[in-house]
């Protein structure tokens, strides 16, 4: 399958937001019924549209406590990434914006992984601040099982392991060299 096509469907998946009707639509073999999951879409979990419409949050005393903030944000350096006039429109899309700062992947992997070929930071960051390391919206586990359902997962022989370990020690988050975007090394 050619890399535009992959983009593609990756941006209808994120675009329906990852549910098990739209992935049956997409792919064959998903299940057709929906197994009980231990996650769910709570208050941190909001849609790349969303967080592009998200009012920026006071930072207090209580929200600065047991955080990690992107350093533009906390430096209050809003137009880097806001335009002047709009603070809350953004000044370039998703991923030119954060790709001004962080490595674009697209040239540092073969593979990437479908948000980010899909180009949307935000179904896996938060922008501003967050509870978890590297701005994610939840923990590593709970990000990777909004898509990847755990019963799915489990199904494959090398994941016997998978309630002792994390997903990222074994995998790249944002791409690789095959499909599965195992590590070169495994810890």
């Amino acid at each position: 399958m050619n890399r535009a096509l992959l983009i593609l469907i990756n941006s209808i998946l994120l675009l329906f937001s990852c549910n098990r009707e739209t992935l049956r639509f997409f792919f064959d073999g998903v299940d057709q019924t929906q197994p009980e999951t231990s996650f769910t879409r709570g208050p941190q979990m909001i849609s790349a549209k969303d967080t592009l419409k998200a009012r920026r949050p006071q930072l207090t005393d209580t929200t600065m406590q047991a955080k990690f903030m992107h350093p533009d944000y906390q430096k209050r350096a809003c137009s880097k990434c806001h335009e002047v006039d709009h603070a809350y429109r953004l000044s370039k899309r998703q991923p030119d914006l954060c790709y001004q700062c962080h490595k674009p992947y697209n040239e540092k992997y073969e593979v990437l992984h479908g948000p980010v070929a899909a180009g949307f930071c935000t179904a896996c960051h938060l922008p501003h601040q967050s509870q978890n390391k590297h701005l994610l919206k939840m923990p590593v586990r709970e990000v990777c099982n909004y898509c990847h359902h755990p019963g799915d997962v489990s199904k494959n022989q090398a994941h016997s392991q998978i309630n002792t370990i994390e997903c990222v020690q074994c995998h790249n988050s944002h791409g690789g060299k095959t499909l599965n975007l195992l590590k070169d090394t495994v810890n």
